[in-house]
């Protein structure tokens, strides 16, 4: 909370919520109530009392209002944790917008265990002002992830975020409208785009990709160009996947089991081709039976290939039902509106369903580096791989150092 910086249009409306689920552990209960107590001494009495448990207090760049969704008396159902929560705080945020109480239209989410940059909110300030991005219906700030705790902790930390960044290269790959990435402490949504889709899904996880999902079919998602937020690299057991379980189970684990694995990349060629047939289907002189005219175009994309068998795909893209529904979109939508369509339909969530079929389908995960090294969209130098040997002027820097800063050049020098 230290690190909130004044907005550029005056103060700032800060909305918390503190939050346990109804099965959550002792624990978890005991830390909210240390949080609680906390922010009790350190802002003292409020200034006004709220319905539903809230309170409203000063703060340094502005109004902090302090939503209580941990009392024994008030808390998240217990298959709705950090979605609820984000919903909470969003849709009072939005509320404040239709009501005029705050001028900003960019509801901003993020953790309690981050540290925000000097310009956030002129960040998106900026952005969201350009003539040519009235369509943004939300902005991704840049990202790092802060290397904690022991040795073996820092390597998963910056294992998971390579994995981060792997696969939204690999998407831009493909040439996927869904290349992003969906990180909820990293967000600023438009209001209005917000209350369009119905806000944050009750989930105890993944709210973010889903909403994120929702977004991106009625606007724009584009990447902010400034400071980046630091993420904590603590383990954590409060949600069933993400950053805290993912460090957490590296860190758990030793030996080779431990190494994080990851898609085999040419998965995201499998994709790429995929992409480009529902292209081709969606062009307007396109006519005749769909089903056909997709296996063909598939087969076509990916045939010149060497390495990839036009049969696996078909084969996935069979279990996923995804070529049935394309076939089934193209057969009763006008073309003027047909490759829309098929974007949205084959989204973010479908990508990832495809890209875990042909997983199962004889495309196993590889372990992490070799992935990277594989990988047609990354131009690793051999400095990065953990069995090199540091020399020159690579001396004071780690392997995994080096492939941070090549993986972060090559995410946001490609990112929209």
């Amino acid at each position: 909370m230290a690190s909130i910086p004044p907005g550029p249009g005056g103060a700032v409306l800060t909305i918390v919520v503190v939050n346990a689920r109804e099965d959550s552990s002792e624990p978890v209960r005991q830390a909210n109530a240390e949080s609680m107590r906390v922010l009790g001494a350190e802002l003292g009495p409020p200034e006004k009392d709220l319905a539903g448990g809230a309170a409203l207090y000063r703060h340094g760049a502005g109004k902090l209002m302090v939503v209580d969704r941990s009392d024994p008396s008030n808390l998240l159902p217990a298959k709705q944790g950090v979605g609820l929560a984000r919903k909470i705080g969003a849709d009072i945020a939005l509320a404040c917008v239709v009501l005029g109480v705050i001028r900003s239209h960019w509801i901003h989410c993020t953790d309690a265990d981050v540290h925000l940059p000097l310009d956030y909110f002129e960040q998106s300030d900026r952005a969201a002002s350009s003539q040519d991005r009235t369509d943004t219906t939300a902005w991704i700030y840049r990202f790092h992830h802060r290397l904690e705790g022991s040795a073996r902790q820092r390597r998963a930390i910056a294992d998971y975020e390579a994995s981060l960044r792997y696969y939204v290269l690999g998407l831009r790959f493909s040439e996927s409208p869904y290349a992003f990435h969906s990180i909820g402490s990293t967000l600023a949504i438009r209001a209005d785009a917000y209350a369009q889709v119905r806000g944050f899904p009750r989930r105890n996880a993944a709210e973010d990709f889903y909403l994120l999902n929702k977004l991106a079919k009625v606007g724009s998602i584009r990447a902010l160009g400034g400071d980046p937020i630091e993420l904590s690299g603590r383990t954590s057991d409060r949600v069933p996947f993400g950053t805290g379980p993912a460090i957490g189970r590296a860190v758990a684990v030793n030996g080779p089991d431990s190494t994080l694995q990851t898609y085999d990349p040419r998965a995201f060629a499998y994709l790429r081709g995929w992409i480009r047939a529902l292209d081709f289907l969606g062009e307007p002189e396109r006519r005749g039976d769909p089903l056909e005219q997709l296996e063909r175009s598939t087969e076509q994309a990916i045939g010149e290939a060497t390495d990839l068998n036009p049969e696996r795909l078909i084969s996935a893209l069979h279990a996923t039902g995804s070529l049935r529904n394309a076939e089934h979109i193209a057969s009763h939508s006008p073309h003027e509106n047909l490759r829309r369509k098929l974007h949205e339909a084959f989204d973010g969530y479908r990508t990832m369903k495809l890209i875990h079929a042909l997983r199962d389908g004889g495309l196993p995960n590889l372990p992490l580096d070799e992935a990277l090294q594989r990988a047609p969209f990354i131009a690793l130098s051999e400095t990065t791989h953990p069995d090199a040997m540091a020399s020159g002027t690579e001396l004071s820097r780690t392997p995994e150092a080096v492939r941070s800063e090549t993986l972060w050049k090559l995410d946001y020098e490609s990112a929209p």
